[in-house]
């Protein structure tokens, strides 16, 4: 969803609530304990307002049931290798930050203890080594609800690599989602933000002339059918 919105007084982005709905799926968690990518259909669709380079391909999927949520992204046509940032500094490298609030609040500008921030770094390499993906809970900026943070380990991930690309899913449980509870709140509030030496940086959403990576009432939601 690339278009020009120079001319517009209002950003584009804010003319309405973007809303997508989630499918439900079993054996999420077990297809990628066995090392299988689970085959999830549904694709997210492509919120970025700006012009992007259609040359290269980030595609990303989720996919839900009672347990918890499925991850998934997939590149292709990348023309550099990716470089992997480390535990103690995800960001200093390729990643991307996932945003959910489990309770999809968009009343409130700061993060709760709802809201959570998951960093993947992408499988790559480090100096001559290479590092397979791995997935990081951080703290959203603001935040000041204090909450033991979900470690790499606990994180489910596998990951495949292309001669021009990677794919990566994550299975997160709702042991690590505060207020997960599909059942009494079937939406979330999503949102994320790609860096990467070939695509830039791409985002679910508002633009970067916004807080969204601090203000859950920005992000999209994430409606969670069965």
């Amino acid at each position: 969803m690339n278009h020009s919105s120079d001319h517009l007084l209002i950003p584009a982005e804010f003319y309405f609530q973007a809303s997508v709905e989630i499918p439900w799926q079993t054996d999420l968690a077990k297809d990628i304990q066995h090392k299988k990518h689970p085959e999830i259909e549904k694709e997210l669709p492509d919120l970025m307002f700006e012009e992007s380079d259609t040359e290269n391909s980030a595609r990303f999927f989720i996919a839900w049931n009672e347990d918890g949520i499925c991850l998934q992204v997939k590149t292709e046509r990348k023309k550099f290798p990716t470089q992997s940032g480390t535990l103690s500094d995800p960001t200093q490298g390729d990643y991307t930050d996932f945003f959910i609030d489990t309770r999809d609040l968009k009343t409130n500008h700061r993060a709760s203890k709802f809201c959570h921030r998951f960093t993947l770094i992408p499988p790559g390499t480090r100096g001559k080594r290479k590092q397979s993906a791995m997935m990081i809970e951080q703290e959203i900026s603001g935040n000041r609800t204090y909450r033991e943070m979900t470690q790499p380990e606990q994180i489910p991930t596998w990951d495949s690599r292309s001669k021009d690309g990677y794919q990566v899913s994550c299975w997160i449980s709702k042991a690590y989602l505060e207020g997960y509870d599909p059942e009494h709140v079937p939406s979330l509030g999503f949102y994320y933000r790609m860096q990467d030496l070939d695509y830039g940086t791409r985002i679910f959403g508002v633009g970067e002339n916004f807080p969204a990576t601090t203000d859950p009432s920005l992000w999209p939601s994430l409606k969670l059918v069965k």
